[in-house]
C-alpha cells in the first residue's frame, strides 16, 4: 500500500514542478544524483557502464520490492549506505522517466556540487 501512495506522491510532485510534460519524449537523460550512480552500479552486465534503461530499472524495482535492508545490501554492487533509500530513489527515477518519456539514463560522474563549485570558481576569476 505505501508503495502505491509513494508513487502517487512522486507523480503529483513531478506534475506540480513541471505541469506540462514535453511535447516530445526525452529519450535520454543524464542523472547526477548519488542514487542514480548507485543504481547504475547495480547493472550485472557491466559494472563499468554508467547507463541503464527503463527495463533495467523495472527489473531492479521488482527485485528490490520484497527485500528488507539486509536483502538490499546483499545485491551485488549495492552501497550499504544507500540501501535504506535506494528503493525510493529508484521509484522516483522510474516515475520521472515515465513522465518525460525517458528510455535511458546515463549516470554522470559529476554532481550538483561540482556545478556549483565550477560556477563559484568562474565568479572568483572575474
Amino acid at each position: 500500500m505505501y508503495k502505491r501512495q509513494a508513487r502517487a506522491f512522486i507523480r503529483q510532485t513531478i506534475a506540480e514542478a513541471v505541469p506540462m510534460p514535453p511535447l516530445y519524449p526525452l529519450r535520454l537523460a543524464i542523472g547526477s544524483s548519488g542514487s542514480v550512480r548507485a543504481l547504475a552500479k547495480l547493472r550485472p552486465e557491466d559494472k563499468e557502464e554508467r547507463c541503464f534503461t527503463k527495463r533495467h530499472l523495472i527489473d531492479l524495482l521488482d527485485e528490490m520490492r520484497p527485500l528488507k535492508i539486509d536483502g538490499l545490501c546483499a545485491i551485488p554492487g549495492m552501497e550499504e549506505k544507500r540501501a535504506d533509500i535506494i528503493f525510493v530513489g529508484a521509484l522516483a527515477l522510474y516515475e520521472i522517466m515515465n513522465y518525460f518519456g525517458v528510455e535511458e539514463v546515463v549516470a554522470s560522474k559529476f554532481s550538483l556540487r561540482h556545478g556549483l563549485l565550477a560556477r563559484e570558481l568562474k565568479k572568483k576569476k572575474r
